[in-house]
């Protein structure tokens, strides 16, 4: 039960900041990512988004597209 707890606090921390960032980014606000690891698709599908309000994400590994 703990877990089902924790893991729906989880997922209202990350809805919280996504939704945040969408209404900052509308206010005029830019926002890029860093980092476009094995993570990014994770936190994206956590996020429930496609990350597409970011600008760019940037990444220190020049062999990654941009």
């Amino acid at each position: 039960m703990e877990i089902r707890i924790q893991h729906a606090a989880f997922r209202r921390q990350l809805a919280s900041v996504r939704i945040t960032l969408e209404r900052l980014i509308k206010q005029g606000a830019s926002a890029v990512g860093f980092g476009a690891a094995q993570m990014v698709p994770t936190l994206a599908y956590h996020m429930e988004t496609d990350l597409g309000f970011l600008e760019a994400i940037l990444d220190d590994n020049p062999a990654r597209p941009a």
